[in-house]
């Protein structure tokens, strides 16, 4: 049975929980080879359910804040897989804190994981994806990157800072038969907004035309479109996953 990432290499970083995670075993199931990173709890719910599917999985822990760290990962996917084909920048943090309450460190944590750990991951892949003339990228930016936020503006800025690095790869790398995209996520029901959820679901719902939130199941299954050889005129895109609620 043909599967549509057959013979593909994805790393996905983040993939301990969340959209990381579902990603991962999204593509899985869809025949890839999956790195898994991780930066602090071995994520075994997702290396049981890749293990169901992939014929080959690697998982490296890795704190992508760290250049160092990183160069590893990625010599270690190297080495086993010979090539990456798919990265997939989903690690970050969110904090929530009001401007005048945010200092320089909570300001700087966002900016360290959510923007140089794209950055990192990104620079450390593409030298692989350019010697084999073919790659897709994929940023999980948010929302708040492009409407901000009142309650968590260090976390809006990284992300909104991730659209500007995404359009700029994407011009250019075009040429070299790689391609760059983003994702805006509005709120998905993942452990990253669990206790704002718990508190305001009901408020946050009425914001959404389409009547709920979303999952982290729907969101992989747009990483994997836009990271597909069925989408290879696409680039340079942020696509809204928000039911409606943001329309740009």
């Amino acid at each position: 049975m043909f599967r549509r990432f057959d013979g593909k290499v994805a790393l996905i970083t983040g993939a301990s929980r969340g959209i990381g995670r579902e990603t991962a075993i999204e593509f899985a199931k869809e025949g890839a080879s999956v790195v898994i990173n991780y930066n602090s709890t071995i994520p075994r719910e997702t290396i049981r359910e890749v293990k169901k599917h992939a014929k080959e999985y690697l998982s490296v822990k890795c704190d992508v804040s760290k250049r160092e760290e990183v160069k590893q990962m990625v010599s270690k996917a190297i080495e086993k897989f010979g090539k990456i084909d798919i990265l997939v920048n989903n690690a970050g943090i969110l904090l929530w804190k009001p401007f005048l309450e945010t200092d320089e460190a909570l300001w700087r944590k966002h900016f360290e994981i959510n923007v140089n750990g794209t950055f990192y991951t990104t620079q450390e892949v593409l030298p692989h994806m350019l010697r084999q003339k073919y790659g897709k990228i994929l940023i999980v930016s948010s929302i708040v990157g492009k409407q901000g936020s009142k309650s968590a503006p260090a976390y809006a800025s990284s992300k909104a800072a991730l659209l500007g690095l995404m359009k700029s790869l994407a011009f250019e790398f075009a040429s070299k038969n790689i391609t760059v995209n983003a994702i805006a996520p509005g709120h998905i029901d993942t452990e990253l907004v669990s206790d704002v959820l718990k508190k305001y679901k009901g408020e946050i719902i009425r914001d959404y035309p389409i009547g709920r939130i979303g999952t982290a199941k729907e969101v992989a299954r747009t990483i994997l479109f836009l990271c597909s050889d069925e989408a290879p005129f696409i680039t340079g895109e942020t696509i809204n996953i928000n039911g409606g609620r943001l329309r740009d």
